[in-house]
């Protein structure tokens, strides 16, 4: 049956829709598969589970559907395992793959972390939650500078020292210091809105 030139004009929509998923598919994939290899990576460091909320955390599946794992367009943008419980020595090195990554929730597990580990974390970063995990040493400000669009942060409950600068040039309206840090904290009055809470 031969198809004249004016009905190919109604199905060209459909065409148009059908190619673009397709392209769309086809360069979400690599994505997909940097980013699981980036989440197993961080997995290893996990030594202890006993929830078992990272069981599903499988080579070969999508990280998109892992417990804690937020995506859009394939690629992971939210890393929330608040109050699992889980251990560990844990490096940020493999998260610093997931160049869409904008919030992570790390809080309420026993991790032995080193603060320097933060210049890892992606730029793109906007939420820093790493309080109660046992994270110590020397907190240097310029993690503010690579960070520059972070706008909250909880580093409470942790062993850190160092000092901080108020006036620092970044979009931040939530920083939160308290318990077991030792900060020197120099605070001026400013335009933006900043939280500080001394411990």
């Amino acid at each position: 049956m031969e198809i004249k030139p004016a009905k190919l004009y109604y199905y060209f929509p459909v065409i148009l829709i059908f190619t673009v998923s397709v392209l769309v598919s086809v360069a979400v994939v690599p994505f997909i598969k940097t980013n699981a290899v980036a989440l197993l990576m961080f997995n290893k460091m996990i030594s202890n589970d006993p929830t078992g909320v990272l069981l599903g955390w499988k080579l070969g599946m999508s990280p998109c559907v892992s417990y804690g794992v937020k995506c859009s367009l394939g690629r992971v943008v939210h890393l929330e395992l608040n109050q699992c419980r889980l251990y560990g020595t844990i490096f940020f090195i493999p998260l610093a793959s997931l160049n869409m990554l904008s919030t992570l929730v790390l809080s309420g597990n026993m991790f032995i972390v080193n603060s320097t580990n933060l210049m890892f974390l992606q730029r793109g970063l906007k939420r820093l939650e790493l309080s109660d995990t046992d994270m110590f040493g020397l907190f240097h400000d310029t993690i503010f500078s690579k960070l520059s669009i972070l706008e909250y942060i909880d580093l409470s409950y942790s062993n850190l020292t160092g000092s901080l600068h108020a006036d620092l040039e970044h979009n931040m309206v939530h920083f939160r210091v308290q318990q077991h840090n030792r900060f020197l904290i120099l605070v001026h009055k400013r335009k933006k809105k900043l939280h500080v809470k001394r411990g």
